[in-house]
């Protein structure tokens, strides 16, 4: 008998289920998060004027890179001639 009351009782003494461990509180702030970050990308997105599916046309590097200006040389005030 004393083995089957052993048995009976392990079997009461199942840890319960936790469940998620830093409530929902935590899940829902995460979920908050994660949803402004994809507003801001998709915002972001439609305010480029290159969007990257056309990243690599000839007309878009131009206004990536703009032409560089030309740098204008200083006068040399070291001269030896007068």
């Amino acid at each position: 008998m004393p083995t089957e009351d052993k048995a009976d009782k392990a079997k009461s003494e199942e840890p319960e289920y936790l469940g998620n461990i830093w409530g929902w509180k935590f899940s829902l702030i995460g979920l908050a998060l994660i949803s402004f970050l994809i507003l801001i990308v998709v915002i972001r997105w439609n305010n480029l004027e290159v969007k990257p599916d056309n990243l690599f046309t000839p007309e878009s590097q131009n206004m990536i890179i703009p032409a560089a200006p030309t740098v204008l040389q200083p006068a040399d005030s070291l001269s030896t001639q007068k």
